[in-house]
């Protein structure tokens, strides 16, 4: 949090203290008081929007603020305006986060402006900057495990994007999506991360990959997470699911599709003499 933002949560803090709580007053009368956002979906990141309330008691300031999934970097935009005859300010321009994501318009007033109203979320306003994406919990198939002399955890996935504020993902291809697997020791101990495997997604958005397992680590739970770093235009992603590998589990599985195959031989065999 920067020192603006902090600053700004004194006054805020103080104002609430001195005039008691915020409960603003709508005008005309009966009416909720309303943020108005000049646009809300596909917002150019670092670009400016404007935003007004209206239904507001005359000459009270207003005080608008963003807030959201800032980088640590990012400079935290405030802007103020005062209500007029009409009962509403003019709209005020707030340049929006250079990270794409979902980010919130935030309107204090006051504390000497009462309002009315039962729309609690009368204060605060959505709007998306840039495309959001998501990615699935990836689904570990574990069952490829010691079934093969070089065993593996086989993974996949799916990544999705959302181009406007209430629209439908759809799925994302051609993405790179990095992916790591961490190995934590079935006799306890640390989390080992093992080298990150970079897959792509496919018209669908799936992807899938296979991380190469040791008789050092094969005993254990294994994290996989997968993050998909995003750039100015779509959000940054992660998602991750951790999954117990029982090895002996597995091993039975082997040795019962072993013993099935000799037995399915076996009976060939003996159809074979049976028919000579």
């Amino acid at each position: 949090m920067n020192k603006l933002k902090i600053s700004f949560s004194i006054v805020a803090s103080a104002a609430l203290v001195l005039g008691g709580a915020v409960s603003a007053q709508a005008y005309p009368v009966g009416q909720d008081t309303q943020i108005l956002l000049s646009k809300t979906s596909a917002i150019r990141s670092g670009s400016m929007i404007k935003v007004k309330a209206k239904n507001v008691d005359r000459d009270c300031e207003v005080i608008f603020s963003i807030e959201g999934p800032f980088r640590e970097e990012e400079d935290f935009d405030l802007a103020s305006a005062f209500s007029g005859k009409n009962y509403s300010t003019a709209y005020t321009a707030l340049q929006v986060p250079e990270s794409p994501g979902e980010y919130k318009v935030v309107a204090d007033y006051e504390a000497s402006c009462q309002k009315t109203g039962s729309n609690v979320n009368r204060d605060k306003v959505s709007f998306q900057v840039g495309k959001i994406t998501s990615l699935t919990t990836p689904t570990v198939v574990s069952t490829q495990l010691l079934l093969k002399k070089k065993p593996t955890l086989n993974f996949t996935g799916n990544l999705k994007v959302r181009s406007s504020l209430a629209g439908t993902p759809t799925a994302l291809a051609g993405q790179k999506v990095s992916v790591v697997v961490s190995v934590t020791p079935a006799a306890g101990g640390n989390p080992v991360s093992l080298p990150a495997i970079i897959v792509t997604t496919d018209a669908a958005g799936n992807y899938s990959g296979k991380q190469a397992l040791t008789t050092k680590n094969l005993k254990g739970s294994y994290s996989v997470k997968a993050t998909f770093v995003g750039d100015k235009v779509y959000s940054a992603a992660t998602s991750s699911a951790t999954t117990g590998i029982s090895i002996a589990s597995v091993r039975a599985k082997a040795a019962a599709a072993k013993a099935a195959a000799l037995k399915a031989a076996v009976r060939s065999a003996n159809i074979t003499k049976l028919t000579r």
